[in-house]
């Protein structure tokens, strides 16, 4: 259940992106849902289009840069591509499934408003402590990142010439005109980074704090320690109606966030080990500036990964509790263990996943480390055979 400050926090903070067109929907006060933007669709093909410029144009210059070994520049042009193909996948998705994005939030947004209003009617998130505490986190994650572009711009007006800046990466004689369009899309990949920190953040907030945690302690039964939720939601029937709700709406989650998924993990695990590769490889031909710049590119990718496999791996983890305690638990007539026991039997736990290709388990956060160790491994023994 979210307060009313960081209600109007996260209004204020998505103003920007709705008018810019980077979400696809603008929120209806008097319904309390997200409706589809007028003009979303274009506006979305417009910043999709704008990313893949970027993309190819970062590609391009860095494969020009390590040719011809200036490795400074290749870094900033190597974390440049990298940086826009995450958001590349992210809309292309949103434009293709644009209604089923704005349907997705709009069903996680009711579902909160139900819990609050059916399974705590007596908490009050605005003089919850814990509830001041997470809002305070999200604060200052956000808020940490704006501090950080506003930094990145001060160092960009006051040394020009370093080479760790994006004007940096274009041939001294280009035209004017592409020198213009070029040097308006680091403002432009900033914004889109703005808005993959803030649905970061609200994902984190929303699963991390307040899904999983109803998942794990509410619906498990056999807990020694106290529920918050009404004694009403651990009967059999609104145990029944409301994990399927929960299982429907991760359903729901899946169809969109499943696709990319795989992307990503590739992705992000190739920025880490081909970051950490070229650092150990060339890190002697290379600034202070160069090596922190990709060190630290690495280690963002890397968490930011990390935190959603774990996420996903704990949904998964008490949703095969919630049904393995539904199965011990000593009902209070035969009629009630008999329907748990056919429903339970109906059901799978709750997860992310993309169909039954990849599904994420706790297991997967050192599956992808050990991937990461094996092609670091690799790559350095290839490394040292061609010489």
């Amino acid at each position: 259940m979210l307060s009313n400050r960081l209600k109007t926090l996260i209004l204020y903070c998505a103003s920007p992106l709705v008018i810019l067109g980077i979400v696809p929907g603008i929120w209806d006060k008097t319904r309390g849902i997200v409706v589809p933007h007028k003009h979303a669709r274009y506006l979305l093909w417009f910043h999709t289009i704008n990313l893949l410029v970027w993309v190819t144009f970062g590609i391009v210059q860095a494969i020009r840069f390590n040719l011809t070994q200036q490795y400074d520049l290749f870094n900033i042009a190597y974390v440049c591509a990298s940086a826009g193909l995450l958001p590349l996948e992210t809309f292309l998705l949103m434009t293709v499934l644009e209604d089923d994005a704005i349907g997705v939030f709009n069903s996680l947004q009711i579902f909160l408003r139900h819990m609050k209003r059916v399974y705590y009617p007596s908490l009050d998130p605005n003089k919850s402590k814990v509830s001041l505490l997470l809002d305070i986190g999200f604060i200052i994650i956000l808020f940490s990142f704006i501090l950080l572009t506003i930094i990145y711009w001060i160092f960009v007006i006051t040394f020009p010439n370093s080479p760790n800046l994006f004007g940096n990466l274009l041939p001294h004689n280009a035209p004017l005109l592409i020198v213009i369009l070029v040097g308006l899309h680091p403002c432009h990949i900033m914004l889109i980074a703005y808005m993959n920190v803030f649905v970061f953040c609200l994902t984190l907030y929303l699963y991390g704090f307040i899904v999983i945690p109803f998942v794990a302690f509410e619906l498990r039964l056999g807990r020694k320690k106290r529920y918050y939720a009404v004694d009403q939601l651990r009967r059999p029937q609104m145990l029944i109606y409301t994990y399927r709700t929960v299982q429907l709406l991760q359903q729901r989650v899946n169809q969109i966030l499943g696709y990319i998924l795989i992307p990503s993990q590739t992705i992000m695990g190739k920025i880490v080990v081909f970051s950490a590769f070229t650092v150990f490889k060339n890190g002697d031909r290379m600034k202070l500036t160069s090596i922190a710049l990709l060190g630290g590119w690495s280690v963002v990718m890397a968490f930011t990964w990390c935190t959603i496999l774990l996420m996903g791996g704990y949904l998964h983890l008490y949703g095969e509790r919630i049904l393995l305690s539904w199965k011990y638990h000593e009902w209070e007539s035969r009629r009630e263990k008999t329907i748990i026991s056919k429903f339970r039997k109906s059901c799978k736990p709750t997860d992310l996943r993309f169909g039954n290709t990849y599904v994420i388990r706790r297991i997967s956060v050192l599956k992808f480390i050990r991937q990461l160790t094996r092609g670091f491994s690799r790559l350095m023994l290839m490394a040292k055979g061609n010489h």
